[in-house]
């Protein structure tokens, strides 16, 4: 009984059924996901201490980056190894496993003996708060390990088109990291509940996604050519997926140098303005059809075409109704109406951003399937330093405080996003040419 569950609920997926039930999935994970938000503002209240706890969230997105790697290495070659065969697919996904533990064990030990000393980035903190920062931080060891084989396992599936597998592993730490705060908070109502439930319950999400998995449970390597062009991959992607992990903490530096509580309303706001990318997870399902051809010009337009006539009815939405829901929401306990004012405001103008937050992926993993994603990083280093620039003048020099963070963010992006879109059509021209010389 159990094995026809399994797989039934496991069976090949189309594009557009994966669509409709990692939506439905989606939808459920980020309303049990943003229990913790509720929590935060009613049992605890923005103050300096949530303002260390995204700080740490912050500082953890640079050792993310590289579980976020495999989230784009592993589909697009699983993909290619399955269309050849079967054992090709075994021998690639033992590689993985192998490359997997291996970083996972290496990054969680330098992450962990960095956790004292990272803080002291965040300048614009007292020293017993950078102390805070450290045991938050800390706290996330354990999720940031388990997250090396959740997204494996979920490269896995989704190469086999069994994509509501890997969106019930979401829903499934959406679930439990719920019900745990809920449990807790009410009668603890301190930050560090919130990464240590995090931690265990990304244990058992991953313990979940390993049960689907288990015929491919096997540690395997050797160097032949496919393993050499994702080692080459892999570093071009590592500094690719830094890209965003580093404009986000940009944003918390600076927002550091703001007054209290402007951090989490900033990091509140952006939440707000995620809602509508878990709703349409359109860059994790588009890698896998991207991948079957070969990111053509056409399907990767008609992608980035959906992703902006999605967004503007959202943008619209949130200018009219963010102030009013939010008030119904976590209007309770210790939120105040400062809290409220500025979290609607960071998610009216973040919100702006939401078409260049969902077309990057799709961008650079283009550019990845393609092969040519030196250019990609290239073009991120520029974007970065812009950041940084552009922040210093809105924060320091014209003191936009929340609003500098914010506009400055849909500038740097709407940059790198047109740099980016340029540089294909540049490509496009080119393979256009060729093919018409050959003929």
């Amino acid at each position: 009984m159990i094995g026809k569950f399994k797989h039934s609920f496991a069976k090949k997926e189309t594009v557009a059924e994966a669509i409709v039930k990692s939506s439905v999935l989606s939808f459920i994970s980020k309303v049990l996901g943003y229990v913790k938000y509720l929590a935060i503002a009613v049992f605890i209240g923005f103050n300096s201490k949530t303002d260390d706890y995204f700080m740490a969230i912050g500082l953890l997105g640079l050792f993310t980056i590289f579980v976020d790697v495999f989230n784009s290495i592993g589909v697009p070659n699983l993909v290619q190894a399955l269309h050849s065969s079967e054992k090709e697919f075994h021998d690639l996904s033992g590689i993985l496993l192998t490359f997997t533990a291996v970083l996972a064990g290496g990054i969680t030990l330098l992450a962990a003996g960095l956790a004292p000393y990272l803080p002291h980035i965040a300048i614009g903190f007292t020293k017993a708060n950078q102390k805070i920062i450290s045991r938050i931080f800390f706290l996330f060891i354990p999720f940031l390990f388990f997250s090396f084989f959740f997204h494996h396992f979920g490269a896995i599936l989704r190469s086999q088109r069994k994509f509501t597998v890997y969106f019930t592993g979401q829903f499934v730490l959406s679930l439990m990291s719920s019900i745990l705060v809920l449990s807790i908070l009410p009668f603890i109502p301190k930050i560090w509940v919130l990464p240590a439930t995090l931690s265990f319950s990304q244990g058992v999400a991953t313990l979940f996604l390993l049960f689907y998995c288990k015929p491919y449970l096997s540690f395997k390597w050797f160097w032949n050519e496919t393993t050499k062009e994702m080692g080459r991959q892999f570093l071009y992607l590592t500094g690719t997926y830094a890209i965003g992990h580093v404009f986000m903490l940009i944003d918390n530096l600076f927002a550091s140098l703001l007054p209290p509580k402007t951090l989490t309303a900033l990091n509140y706001g952006f939440a707000v303005s995620g809602i509508p990318r878990s709703l349409f997870p359109f860059s994790t399902i588009a890698i896998t059809p991207l991948s079957e051809t070969n990111a053509s010009f056409e399907k990767a337009n008609q992608y980035l075409g959906v992703i902006l006539l999605y967004s503007i009815p959202f943008i619209l939405l949130t200018w009219i109704f963010v102030s009013p829901a939010l008030k119904i929401l976590l209007g309770y306990g210790r939120f105040s109406h400062l809290d409220l004012s500025l979290t609607a405001q960071a998610a009216k103008y973040y919100m702006f951003s939401l078409p260049l937050f969902m077309c990057w992926p799709v961008l650079y993993r283009v550019f990845q399937i393609k092969g040519k994603l030196s250019r990609i990083l290239l073009f991120g280093v520029i974007a970065g330093l812009f950041n940084i620039l552009l922040k210093y003048l809105f924060i320091v020099h014209l003191h936009f405080a929340l609003k500098g963070i914010t506009g400055s963010t849909f500038i740097v992006n709407l940059f790198l996003c047109g740099m980016t879109y340029f540089y294909f059509t540049l490509l496009k021209s080119r393979d256009s040419k060729l093919g018409s010389q050959k003929k």
